[in-house]
């Protein structure tokens, strides 16, 4: 009787306070942090088909067999166990707001989760039969398209081939979670269609058939696809979560994912399958075979490999295709109770040698058509507790080469430990050693770097919710690079200090200050420099301290339950050891309309926002708001306007149409970009439509 009451007594609360935090404005605060720490203009795909999937097909809490909840980057281990826990001892949850009686999450983490779960009986059955799969599934059609105005100077010379336009589809046919098909073709602005170099039609073609929970297979696909094993070291593709925000550092390695449906990079490409051997053991095995672009191409040799997906003009058309690649593999997965293990093993093989340009910083970098890789994992987890780590190891002729000049073994490794010292209180440590010989093209390790090479480190996260209903991010991260890399030609190190404190205000808003502190070093440009520093440094390379500060304060309010507003402001500044300081700032108001009275669903978004900074590195990233797999995360500098209208409207129960109309106008330019993407004059305009079916 008491849990009833309250029960009910949550579910008033929610229905009273309903908005309170909207859920849109948590998830922008997410996958913002995401991409300023990762300094992404645009975000992952396969992360907002995730949460998208989540949304139309929510996931059951009370379904304890089920790790379906572990696929979110925010969800760790411990906090489903507390789930499974107060479900072993009260029985099934009668509503998700049930989070909020248990111990071990904090209120940002259950208003990022509400929209995406549900809690209703659990209905165990057999399999379904193929006809039933075929048949009783849910079908959805994707059209979109997207161009800018006014052309650039590609389209004015003839140096693009095709329109400028994006164009692309997505079909998917879905049976509950047992079976998945998906189709899709994107061309990009500039590249032909249905015409010269693109005769077959779009630029990319991608797709793929899933199947899941079919008797002793786990999953099995065939066509593009992800694999995701461990802590990102020895075998990781697509999306990666970060290790810095919030006090989860440790990753959820699902083994095979599907990929974003217009990804035309970074996927595998093949056969995959995952079987249970045992009652606590899973064997996946993989096989893929792609046609990589790449740049330099001899009869016998490439450069290096071309990854932007662009076939725009001619020079960009000669890199398709130039190099193949095969990559098989396997995966050992044992997990019992509090303890998991993991081994990885695969091998790759080009059909040509790759073989970079030498520069002062790539003399480390992979060379040859081959390379082994293998590793091993495990996690262990007792009470409030958990331990975690990785280590791989790396073999072909050109690391045996480096290893006999003197270097380093190709090893790396990740270690870590994430504790729950209350429900409210989360730290997590953890201490990364990669190689400068270790060699891995498809890892995805947590660093400053990329690829788990050359760098070592010390992160330290914590997580708080404090009195007075604050919640505190906070992690300091320091790092090492022994050898020279791109961009810095000498040893170098570093460390970067963020804080986020977030309070849900009592009335419909939530207020948030986050702080950016990065110091770092670069090659230092004897352009603007001063001459007394000039006689001082005599080298042909040397690095300058950069160092960098970003701030935001935020607010967000609902103001009816129709009418939701949002205003931010940003500040940054960086100081150099040689050169003057750069500042900037960033301001900018959102609204977003739902009329209640509206004889279909309609949700207006608009944006104003004013900028003025002085140079790349004091730019800022601002999150937009964007049609359906299209968040983006531009960044600014130079001064200017920058504005957009974003609608969404039910057209019918199955069909929705989508439209953004964006503009950008700079006060301190006469054109806008580089290269073959300058466009003249200081105004530029966006046009994005959606139509989305489904039946």
């Amino acid at each position: 009787m008491k849990r009833l009451l309250l029960i009910i007594g949550f579910l008033l609360a929610a229905l009273t306070l309903r908005a309170q935090v909207a859920e849109g404005t948590l998830w922008q605060h997410y996958l913002e942090q995401w991409a300023e720490q990762n300094e992404q203009e645009s975000l992952p795909e396969e992360l907002l088909e995730l949460i998208d999937e989540c949304r139309q097909h929510p996931i059951n809490l009370n379904d304890t067999l089920s790790l379906r909840i572990l696929q979110l980057p925010f969800v760790s281990e411990f906090q489903w166990e507390i789930v499974k826990a107060y479900i072993l001892q009260n029985g099934p949850l009668y509503s998700a707001n049930e989070l909020r009686l248990m111990n071990g999450f904090d209120s940002i983490t259950i208003g990022l989760l509400m929209p995406l779960v549900e809690a209703v009986p659990v209905e165990y059955r057999k399999p379904p039969s193929f006809r039933e799969m075929l048949t009783g599934g849910r079908h959805q059609l994707l059209l979109l398209s997207r161009t800018v105005l006014p052309r650039s100077k590609g389209y004015e010379d003839s140096t693009y081939l095709g329109s400028p336009y994006r164009m692309g589809f997505r079909y998917s046919y879905k049976y509950g979670q047992y079976f998945h098909l998906q189709l899709s073709g994107e061309k990009d602005p500039g590249e032909d269609f249905f015409a010269g170099t693109q005769r077959q039609g779009f630029d990319h073609y991608g797709g793929f058939l899933l199947l899941n929970e079919m008797g002793i297979v786990s999953r099995a696909i065939a066509g593009h696809y992800n694999l995701q094993f461990g802590q990102g070291l020895t075998l990781w593709s697509g999306f990666a979560p970060w290790g810095s925000f919030g006090a989860n550092q440790k990753r959820y390695g699902q083994g095979i994912r599907t990929p974003g449906s217009m990804t035309e990079t970074g996927y595998l490409q093949g056969l995959a399958a995952t079987i249970r051997v045992a009652p606590h053991t899973q064997f996946t095995s993989f096989y893929s075979y792609k046609n990589l672009d790449a740049t330099g191409a001899t009869d016998s040799t490439v450069q290096s490999i071309y990854s932007s997906g662009y076939h725009r003009s001619a020079l960009e058309c000669s890199k398709r295709g130039l190099l193949n690649e095969q990559l098989f593999g396997f995966n050992i997965h044992y997990q019992k109770g509090s303890l998991s293990l993991g081994m990885t093993g695969y091998h790759s093989f080009f059909d040509k040698e790759i073989e970079p340009q030498t520069y002062y910083y790539n003399h480390q970098a992979f060379r040859g058509s081959g390379n082994t890789v293998g590793g091993l994992d495990a996690a262990y987890r007792y009470r409030r507790l958990t331990l975690f780590a990785e280590a791989s190891a790396s073999s072909n002729p050109y690391i045996s080469q480096l290893v006999s000049e003197g270097g380093d073994l190709p090893l790396a490794a990740i270690a870590g430990l994430q504790f729950e010292i209350s429900g409210n209180h989360h730290v997590g440590l953890s201490q990364r050693y990669y190689s400068a010989t270790y060699q891995n093209l498809h890892a995805s390790p947590f660093g400053q770097g990329s690829g788990g090479q050359n760098e070592s480190g010390t992160c330290l996260t914590w997580q708080s919710q404090l009195p007075g209903g604050v919640l505190l991010d906070a992690s300091f991260d320091i790092y090492r690079f022994p050898l020279p890399r791109y961009g810095v030609y000498a040893p170098s190190s570093g460390n970067e200090a963020r804080l986020r404190l977030i309070r849900t205000l009592k009335e419909n808003g939530t207020l948030s200050f986050q702080y950016q502190f990065r110091n770092q070093e670069k090659n230092a440009s004897r352009t603007g420099m001063d001459s007394t520093f000039i006689d001082r440094w005599h080298p042909t390379y040397f690095v300058e301290q950069l160092q960098t500060h970003r701030l935001q304060i935020r607010y967000d309010y609902q103001l009816t339950p129709s009418l939701g507003l949002s205003s931010r402001a940003y500040f940054s500044y960086t100081a150099c050891e040689f050169h003057p300081s750069n500042k900037g700032w960033f301001l900018l108001q959102d609204f977003r309309y739902s009329p209640a009275m509206a004889r279909r669903p309609l949700t207006l978004t608009a944006r104003y926002s004013y900028f003025r900074i002085s140079s790349y590195d004091a730019r800022i990233y601002a999150m937009e708001s964007d049609l359906l797999y299209e968040y983006s995360t531009p960044a600014f500098n130079g001064n200017g306007h920058r504005c957009y209208l974003i609608a969404r409207w039910g057209l019918s129960p199955s069909i929705i149409f989508s439209a953004k109309y964006g503009l950008t106008a700079y006060t301190d330019r006469s054109e806008i970009g580089s290269g073959h993407d300058v466009t003249e004059g200081p105004l530029r305009h966006e046009f994005k439509a959606q139509l989305l079916f489904n039946f």
